[in-house]
C-alpha cells in the first residue's frame, strides 16, 4: 500500500504511464468518488466534476450504498476507484463495498483517516470529533 500525506506530490499523471497512475492509459474506465451512506456523499459528485475539469476523463460520483445498482457491473482490473471514507458510522460499511471492488479486480485509492488493507493507494486527512458528523 502506498502512503500519501497532506503536502505530498502526487508526481506527473500522464499517458505515458508515470506517477501516482503508472497504468494509465486513455481507455481507463470510469473511476468513481465511492462514498456514502453519511453526510459525506456531496464530496462523490463534487470530486468526479473536479477529476472531469482536470484530466478530461469521464468519472461519476456515486453513493457506496448504490453499488450494486449498475456502477460494480463497469468495474474491471483497469479501474481506479476513489473511496472517501473518513471514519464515522458508514465507515465499514463503506469498507464492506471496497471489497466488493477489490474482487473485481479495481484499484482503490481510500481518503480516509484510518488506513486499511483494502487500499492500494492510500490519502490520509485529518481525524475530526463524530459530533462534527451530525
Amino acid at each position: 500500500m502506498s502512503i500519501i500525506k497532506p503536502g505530498i506530490s502526487f508526481g506527473q499523471s500522464s499517458t505515458t504511464g508515470t506517477g501516482l497512475f503508472p497504468n494509465y492509459s486513455p481507455r481507463l474506465c470510469n473511476p468513481s468518488a465511492q462514498d456514502v451512506r453519511s453526510i459525506h456523499y456531496a464530496i462523490a459528485p463534487e470530486g468526479a466534476l473536479k477529476i472531469k475539469e482536470l484530466a478530461y476523463v469521464h468519472t461519476g460520483g456515486n453513493a457506496a450504498g448504490e453499488l450494486k445498482h449498475g456502477p460494480l457491473a463497469l468495474i474491471d482490473r483497469h479501474c481506479y476507484v476513489l473511496l472517501v471514507n473518513p471514519n464515522d458510522i458508514a465507515s465499514d460499511d463503506n469498507i464492506a463495498s471496497a471489497y466488493e471492488i477489490k474482487a473485481r479486480g479495481a484499484k482503490i485509492i481510500g481518503v480516509s483517516d484510518k488506513p486499511n488493507n483494502v487500499y492500494d493507494i492510500f490519502i490520509e486527512i485529518p481525524s475530526v470529533k463524530s459530533t462534527f458528523y451530525l
